[in-house]
This record gives C-alpha cells, sequence and structure tokens, in this order.
C-alpha cells in the first residue's frame, strides 16, 4: 500500500470538480476521467443506503469481467470503508477510503485501489436525483492515472451499475 493515502480533506482542497446545487455541471473533466449516468427504478433514498451500507454493495459490486467464481466482500467503519474483490476465491483487487455524505443526493469517496498494478488514488463524486419510484445517479471519478487504471474502472462502475439496476 502507499504510505501517502488520500484524505478526504486533501481531496476536497485539491479537486478540479465542481457540482451544481443539484449536481449536473462538471468542470475540470481530465481525458482519463470517467462520468457515468443510470437510472433506477427506485427512490433517490434507497439508492443511496445501496451506496454506503456494506451488506447491499456485496450484492451489486462486481469485478470487471466477473464470473460465477466471483464475489465482493465490504466493510464499513464509520465513514470509512473497505472493498475485496475475489476472483476463484483469491483476492483480486482491494478499494479502501473514506467517504462524505454532503447531503442525502450528494456523496463525495476517496478510492484508493490496491492489486497487482500500481496502488491508484482517485476520487469519485456521486449526485442522485429523482423522486418517488425514479432515481439519476451521475457519477464521476477523477485522478485516474493510467489508460489501464480507467479502463478498469470504466468495466467496474458499467457491471456494478448494471447489477444494482437489476435489483431494481
Amino acid at each position: 500500500m502507499s504510505t501517502n493515502p488520500l484524505t478526504l480533506e486533501r481531496a476536497l482542497s485539491e479537486r478540479e470538480l465542481s457540482w451544481g446545487e443539484r449536481g449536473g455541471t462538471l468542470k475540470g473533466i481530465q481525458p482519463l476521467d470517467l462520468v457515468i449516468q443510470a437510472s433506477f427504478h427506485a427512490d433517490p433514498r434507497r439508492i443511496f443506503h445501496a451506496l454506503t451500507v456494506p451488506e447491499y454493495l456485496e450484492t451489486w459490486m462486481a469485478l470487471p469481467d466477473a464470473s460465477v467464481n466471483c464475489h465482493v466482500v465490504a466493510l464499513r467503519v464509520a465513514n470509512s470503508f473497505r472493498i475485496d474483490f475475489y476472483r476463484s476465491n483469491a483476492l483480486d483487487a482491494s478499494v479502501t477510503g473514506s467517504f462524505r455524505i454532503q447531503k442525502q443526493d450528494k456523496l463525495l469517496f476517496t478510492w484508493s485501489k490496491f492489486g497487482e498494478s500500481d496502488d491508484v488514488h482517485s476520487i469519485v463524486d456521486i449526485v442522485l436525483q429523482g423522486s418517488v419510484g425514479r432515481c439519476t445517479l451521475e457519477l464521476r471519478h477523477s485522478g485516474l492515472r493510467s489508460g489501464s487504471e480507467s479502463r478498469w474502472h470504466q468495466r467496474m462502475w458499467s457491471a456494478s451499475l448494471q447489477n444494482l439496476a437489476m435489483l431494481f
């Protein structure tokens, strides 16, 4: 693991991102940043819980190109988290970080992925919009430093959000 982890306070002070009061206004998008939007047949409150409760995270988070031999173990202590991705009962990747609830509809995560490649420290911003029975999630994952890490995270988020949509 890296000896210089990204703290939530540093992430907030250094990020080049401005979300509008209800989300949707992105500034400072870099070539390797991911911007993803997904819609769900669920209240924003339910999606919020799916994003922050470990037992729910375990049901929808997925490795890129996941098979039936893959599973996820999630842990949360206060506003810190760890997500372990397993493939064939062997640890494939781990993500650690912390998050801040800025409102019931806005989350900011520090995101540190550890695996076979270099440690990657990045930021995930999520804004939820909607009303009863309908929610749109806007996600920006910034600070990814290589094309391979950007592609890994793109595939991970795509597979994971598809799984989340199937739950609702």
